[in-house]
Protein backbone atom coordinates (compact mmCIF):
# COMPACT_ATOMS: atom_id res chain seq x y z
CA UNK A 1 0.00 0.00 0.00
CA UNK A 2 1.42 3.23 -0.73
CA UNK A 3 -0.12 6.76 0.54
CA UNK A 4 0.09 10.03 -1.31
CA UNK A 5 -1.13 13.14 -0.54
CA UNK A 6 -2.32 15.71 -2.55
CA UNK A 7 -4.61 18.74 -2.85
CA UNK A 8 -7.67 19.46 -4.07
CA UNK A 9 -9.74 22.66 -3.65
CA UNK A 10 -7.48 23.86 -1.33
CA UNK A 11 -8.11 20.58 0.71
CA UNK A 12 -5.37 18.10 1.95
CA UNK A 13 -6.56 14.56 0.92
CA UNK A 14 -4.71 11.05 0.72
CA UNK A 15 -4.95 8.25 -1.61
CA UNK A 16 -4.23 4.99 -1.09
CA UNK A 17 -2.60 2.70 -4.00
CA UNK A 18 -2.40 -1.12 -3.76
CA UNK A 19 0.60 -3.07 -5.64
CA UNK A 20 1.07 -6.53 -5.30
CA UNK A 21 5.36 -7.29 -6.20
CA UNK A 22 4.85 -10.08 -8.35
CA UNK A 23 2.57 -7.74 -10.93
CA UNK A 24 3.33 -4.83 -12.57
CA UNK A 25 0.21 -3.17 -12.98
CA UNK A 26 -1.75 -1.41 -9.77
CA UNK A 27 -4.09 -3.66 -7.94
CA UNK A 28 -6.38 -1.30 -6.96
CA UNK A 29 -7.06 2.76 -6.51
CA UNK A 30 -8.66 4.37 -3.63
CA UNK A 31 -10.68 7.61 -3.73
CA UNK A 32 -9.42 10.51 -2.13
CA UNK A 33 -10.51 11.05 1.31
CA UNK A 34 -10.01 14.59 2.92
CA UNK A 35 -7.09 14.22 5.41
CA UNK A 36 -3.40 14.40 5.83
CA UNK A 37 -2.29 10.52 6.15
CA UNK A 38 -0.09 10.16 9.38
CA UNK A 39 -0.23 6.27 8.83
CA UNK A 40 -1.30 3.56 7.20
CA UNK A 41 -2.14 -0.07 8.04
CA UNK A 42 -3.23 -3.61 6.67
CA UNK A 43 -5.69 -5.88 8.59
CA UNK A 44 -5.38 -9.71 8.78
CA UNK A 45 -8.19 -9.35 6.14
CA UNK A 46 -6.24 -7.28 3.63
CA UNK A 47 -8.53 -3.88 4.41
CA UNK A 48 -6.55 -1.18 4.58
CA UNK A 49 -6.43 1.61 7.28
CA UNK A 50 -5.56 5.52 7.07
CA UNK A 51 -5.11 6.89 10.27
CA UNK A 52 -5.20 11.03 9.34
CA UNK A 53 -5.17 14.00 11.11
CA UNK A 54 -8.76 14.71 11.21
CA UNK A 55 -10.17 11.52 10.09
CA UNK A 56 -9.76 7.67 10.43
CA UNK A 57 -10.69 5.66 7.52
CA UNK A 58 -10.73 2.16 6.74
CA UNK A 59 -10.93 0.44 3.27
CA UNK A 60 -12.16 -2.46 1.65
CA UNK A 61 -9.69 -4.81 0.66
CA UNK A 62 -10.77 -3.40 -3.34
CA UNK A 63 -10.06 -0.03 -2.35
CA UNK A 64 -13.62 1.27 -1.64
CA UNK A 65 -14.38 3.28 1.87
CA UNK A 66 -15.74 1.34 3.93
CA UNK A 67 -15.96 3.37 7.52
CA UNK A 68 -14.79 6.55 8.52
CA UNK A 69 -14.46 8.38 12.14
CA UNK A 70 -14.15 11.92 11.96
CA UNK A 71 -12.45 13.24 15.65
CA UNK A 72 -14.32 15.36 17.92
CA UNK A 73 -10.97 17.01 18.88
CA UNK A 74 -7.76 16.94 18.34
CA UNK A 75 -5.19 14.11 17.62
CA UNK A 76 -2.60 13.71 19.67
CA UNK A 77 -1.58 9.95 19.53
CA UNK A 78 -2.51 6.91 17.83
CA UNK A 79 -1.24 3.51 17.04
CA UNK A 80 -2.72 0.52 14.85
CA UNK A 81 -2.28 -2.99 13.45
CA UNK A 82 -4.62 -2.47 11.00
CA UNK A 83 -7.41 -4.79 12.92
CA UNK A 84 -7.31 -2.66 16.09
CA UNK A 85 -6.57 0.93 16.23
CA UNK A 86 -6.15 3.55 19.04
CA UNK A 87 -6.29 7.19 18.57
CA UNK A 88 -6.10 9.69 21.35
CA UNK A 89 -7.77 13.17 21.28
CA UNK A 90 -7.24 15.72 23.93
CA UNK A 91 -10.23 18.93 23.68
CA UNK A 92 -8.31 21.56 25.29
CA UNK A 93 -11.47 23.62 26.08
CA UNK A 94 -13.52 21.00 28.32
CA UNK A 95 -9.66 19.74 29.41
CA UNK A 96 -10.27 16.05 28.76
CA UNK A 97 -8.37 13.50 27.21
CA UNK A 98 -9.79 10.46 25.14
CA UNK A 99 -8.77 7.10 23.86
CA UNK A 100 -10.61 5.81 21.08
CA UNK A 101 -10.55 1.96 20.29
CA UNK A 102 -11.33 1.18 16.76
CA UNK A 103 -11.81 -2.72 15.99
CA UNK A 104 -14.08 -3.82 13.11
CA UNK A 105 -15.51 -0.28 12.40
CA UNK A 106 -16.78 0.16 15.94
CA UNK A 107 -15.37 2.77 18.01
CA UNK A 108 -15.32 2.52 21.62
CA UNK A 109 -14.68 6.19 23.91
CA UNK A 110 -12.46 5.73 26.95
CA UNK A 111 -11.97 9.04 29.38
CA UNK A 112 -8.29 9.10 29.94
CA UNK A 113 -8.36 10.50 33.60
CA UNK A 114 -4.60 11.40 33.68
CA UNK A 115 -1.75 13.10 31.53
CA UNK A 116 -1.65 11.11 28.89
CA UNK A 117 1.79 10.42 27.63
CA UNK A 118 2.09 7.56 25.10
CA UNK A 119 -0.07 4.63 23.53
CA UNK A 120 0.67 1.07 22.03
CA UNK A 121 -1.48 -1.84 20.05
CA UNK A 122 -0.42 -4.93 20.91
CA UNK A 123 -1.52 -8.44 20.32
CA UNK A 124 -4.64 -7.38 19.55
CA UNK A 125 -4.72 -5.01 22.65
CA UNK A 126 -4.62 -1.15 23.45
CA UNK A 127 -1.73 -0.19 25.64
CA UNK A 128 -2.25 3.17 27.07
CA UNK A 129 0.54 5.22 29.30
CA UNK A 130 -0.11 8.26 31.39
CA UNK A 131 1.90 9.80 34.24
CA UNK A 132 0.28 7.90 37.16
CA UNK A 133 -0.43 4.25 35.24
CA UNK A 134 -0.05 2.06 32.23
CA UNK A 135 -3.54 0.60 31.39
CA UNK A 136 -4.24 -2.14 28.92
CA UNK A 137 -7.66 -2.68 26.82
CA UNK A 138 -9.28 -5.03 24.64
CA UNK A 139 -11.06 -4.23 21.03
CA UNK A 140 -14.08 -3.79 22.82
CA UNK A 141 -13.17 -1.39 25.73
CA UNK A 142 -12.93 -3.25 28.15
CA UNK A 143 -9.85 -2.35 30.89
CA UNK A 144 -8.25 -5.92 30.90
CA UNK A 145 -4.96 -4.70 33.34
CA UNK A 146 -3.43 -1.73 35.16
CA UNK A 147 -0.09 -0.88 36.81
CA UNK A 148 0.79 2.24 38.56
CA UNK A 149 4.14 3.98 37.54
CA UNK A 150 5.81 5.71 40.11
CA UNK A 151 8.35 7.21 38.54
CA UNK A 152 8.22 9.45 34.89
CA UNK A 153 8.74 7.32 31.67
CA UNK A 154 8.25 8.75 28.35
CA UNK A 155 7.45 5.34 26.56
CA UNK A 156 7.13 1.73 27.09
CA UNK A 157 7.37 -1.36 24.88
CA UNK A 158 5.49 -4.78 24.98
CA UNK A 159 7.16 -8.12 24.75
CA UNK A 160 5.23 -10.86 25.70
CA UNK A 161 4.22 -10.09 29.31
CA UNK A 162 6.70 -7.45 30.06
CA UNK A 163 6.84 -4.02 29.67
CA UNK A 164 9.85 -2.17 29.40
CA UNK A 165 9.13 1.34 30.59
CA UNK A 166 11.41 3.81 28.92
CA UNK A 167 12.84 7.44 31.36
CA UNK A 168 15.35 9.40 30.32
CA UNK A 169 18.04 8.20 31.76
CA UNK A 170 17.25 4.25 32.88
CA UNK A 171 14.34 1.50 31.53
CA UNK A 172 12.54 -0.36 34.21
CA UNK A 173 10.79 -3.76 33.29
CA UNK A 174 7.52 -4.93 35.05
CA UNK A 175 5.36 -8.44 34.30
CA UNK A 176 2.10 -7.00 33.21
CA UNK A 177 -0.03 -9.75 32.02
CA UNK A 178 -3.15 -8.61 30.28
Amino acid sequence: IASTISAEGGQLVSKLTYYKFDKDTVEWKSNSVPTLSLCTEISSDGEACIIGNTKYCMFSSDGQLKYSYDYPSDLVGYSSSGDVTALVQNNSERRSTTLTVISKDKPVDITVNNEYKNVHIKNGKAFIMTDKELITYSPEGKMLATAQLSKEYSDFAVVDDNVFLLSGSFVDGIDFKS
